[in-house]
Parts: structure tokens; C-alpha cells; sequence
């Protein structure tokens, strides 16, 4: 699957989850999802800024490396509200789960 395919999927199961969560009809729930879509997908990309920024990774190896991450999974379950913070907060989980991992 490419990434835009993994994007649009998360955003539909958020679409799905935030309309069953908040009792609103799809129709609603689209219309504001399509309001805010576009910040979703700003999000993960500022997400991969940072880590970029943070490590001196180009574009493709710091999207590889979110993508693959626990944090980025978290991400697509869209019951937590993970989704709903900021890119600064999802990036500083992102590192502490690499620092874990480099700890074992």
C-alpha cells in the first residue's frame, strides 16, 4: 500500500470512529472531516518535518521511518484521539519510542 492510501484510510476509520463516537450521521461527519482533512494530512507531513529537522534524515528515509513506527500505528487507531494532537506532541512520541528502542 502507498502511503496516500495509508493517509486516506486512517482519515475514513477517524470519519467512521468520530461520527459512531459523537452520534452524528456520516453526512455531517464528512462534511466536517472535509473541513479539517487537509489539516490531517498537514500534520503527519509536519510530523515528518520534525523529524527530518531532529535527525538530518532526507524526506523519504524520516516518512520510512514514522510509517514503521509504533507511533505512526497508534495513528491509524482511530478510538484514541492521538489523531486530534498536535504534530510537535505525535513527533516528541515518535523519538521516546526510537530512544526506547535503542535503550533494549
Amino acid at each position: 500500500m502507498s502511503i496516500q492510501s495509508d493517509v486516506e484510510m486512517m482519515s475514513i476509520r477517524a470519519l467512521e470512529n468520530y461520527a459512531k463516537t459523537h452520534h452524528l450521521s456520516e453526512s455531517v461527519a464528512v462534511d466536517l472531516f472535509h473541513k479539517h482533512q487537509i489539516n490531517i494530512c498537514i500534520q503527519i507531513r509536519d510530523v515528518i518535518d520534525i523529524i527530518k529537522e531532529t535527525t538530518g534524515m532526507n524526506f523519504p528515509d524520516a516518512t520510512v521511518a514514522f510509517y514503521h513506527s509504533k507511533t505512526y500505528k497508534a495513528l491509524q487507531n482511530t478510538e484514541n484521539t492521538l489523531w486530534a494532537e498536535s504534530a510537535g506532541y505525535i513527533a516528541d512520541r515518535y523519538f521516546k519510542e526510537q530512544k526506547e528502542k535503542s535503550c533494549v
